[in-house]
């Protein structure tokens, strides 16, 4: 493989478009220069890096979409996507982990789906949400009683 040399201020920008214990300097400039998407889909999955975990097509579009196409806030982006009239939205791409909803309709999303609670009472309640310092939910959003899938599996 060749050798490239970069400054620390090239490096330092590369490090800022990385996903954090996913991205390797390589993986970070074949998303950025749109190449793994291409070959992926294209039906090439030899265009998984090398240097990473071997993970599925799929998982590789999930990180490029979650990376490249939503914006910084995906929870506002996917519920005016999807058209999920909410005051509040959080976002998980596994649907595992949040911060507490605080304003009532609200909605937790996923990469593939959505639930939505339309009173705090109604949230709190849930027996698949644990309320701790921050919320888990038990089986990740998609097992859930009213979870709304909108892509994927």
């Amino acid at each position: 493989m060749p050798t490239i040399r970069i400054d620390e201020e090239v490096y330092s920008w590369l490090k800022s478009k990385a996903v954090p214990f996913d991205d390797t300097p390589n993986s970070v400039l074949r998303r950025l220069a749109g190449l793994d998407k291409r070959r992926l889909l294209a039906g090439d999955e030899s265009a998984i890096d090398s240097n990473k975990n071997r993970k599925g097509a799929s998982q590789i579009m999930e990180t490029t979409i979650t990376n490249r196409i939503m914006p910084a806030k995906p929870a506002k982006y996917l519920a005016r996507t999807w058209r999920v009239n909410v005051v509040h939205a959080l976002f998980h791409k596994d649907g595992l982990h949040y911060h507490h909803l605080r304003d009532f309709p609200g909605a937790l999303f996923d990469l593939n789906g959505y639930v939505v609670f339309n009173t705090k009472t109604e949230y709190e309640n849930s027996s698949y949400l644990q309320h701790g310092q921050n919320l888990h939910v038990v089986g990740g959003i998609s097992s859930m009683l009213g979870y709304k899938r909108m892509r994927g599996k």
